[in-house]
Formats: structure tokens, C-alpha cells, sequence
């Protein structure tokens, strides 16, 4: 759901009566920073569980990691520490494999050596559904 459905008007989760507030004490910028990243905390969360439930069902070689409005999934059989444990441990290939099989169902990623993702306001839970039924495809896919 995004912001704009929360609220029906205004694009945030707050009452009309709290806006006015706001744009009479000046905060209505404060305020949609805040409603903001409420709403991606909450999308973070759900990749982040969707993903990691996937690893695991899939008994991949990885963990998911996020924080807000970005995260990734890193292939690899041990958790990276610093970029020499990225470079010794990271699953290029498979990165790689994971980045062109979401670009090639509609899924625009950065392109690197982790399966990467940035969260925006305009992303609502269908979308960060969408990126976990793919990545689930592909486990799904990879595994039988």
C-alpha cells in the first residue's frame, strides 16, 4: 500500500487536521521525511522476510541484509566482513545469473556482485512482493 492510499488525499499517513497543524508550524517537511521512512522500514522488512524465507526454503548459499531503503542479497556460504571476504566469498556468477533473471521479468536492479535493491516511497508492498516472487522463481529454478 502506498502513502497516497493510506491517507486518501494528501500522500502521507496523516489527518487532514495534522496537516494543517503542520503547515502552520512549519513541519509538514519533517512530518512526510517521518511518514516516509515509516513506509520503507515497513517494505524493508518484508523483502528482507521474504527473501530470507526463500534462501532458506531453498537452502541457498546466502543472507538477505537491509536497512530503509536499501538492501541486497549476498551470495555466499559465509557472511562478509570487508571487501577481501567479499571478494574471497561472493558467488559472481550467480549474482550475475540472478541480476539478468530479474531484468528479464521487469525486475530493474543495480548491476553487481549482489543481488541489490533501493526501496522509494513510490514502491508499494505489491512491488516488494513481486521482487520476492521472482527471486523465488529463480531459487525454485536453480534447486530442482
Amino acid at each position: 500500500m502506498d502513502l497516497a492510499s493510506l491517507s486518501g488525499t494528501t500522500g502521507s499517513t496523516a489527518s487532514a487536521g495534522e496537516h494543517e497543524l503542520q503547515r502552520r508550524y512549519g513541519t509538514t517537511e519533517r512530518a512526510e521525511r517521518f511518514y516516509r521512512q515509516q513506509v520503507l522500514d515497513r517494505l524493508n522488512d518484508r523483502i528482507l522476510a521474504g527473501c530470507d524465507e526463500v534462501i532458506r526454503r531453498h537452502n541457498l548459499p546466502g543472507y538477505s541484509v537491509g536497512i530503509s531503503s536499501k538492501g541486497c542479497v549476498t551470495f555466499s556460504p559465509s557472511k562478509i566482513v570487508d571487501y577481501e571476504t567479499f571478494k574471497e566469498n561472493q558467488d559472481a556468477e550467480l549474482s550475475d545469473l540472478a541480476w539478468l533473471f530479474n531484468m528479464n521479468r521487469g525486475i530493474f536492479m543495480t548491476p553487481g556482485r549482489e543481488e541489490e535493491w533501493t526501496l522509494s516511497v513510490t514502491h508499494t508492498e505489491e512491488s516488494v512482493d513481486r521482487y520476492v516472487e521472482v527471486f523465488a522463481e529463480m531459487a525454485a529454478e536453480l534447486t530442482s
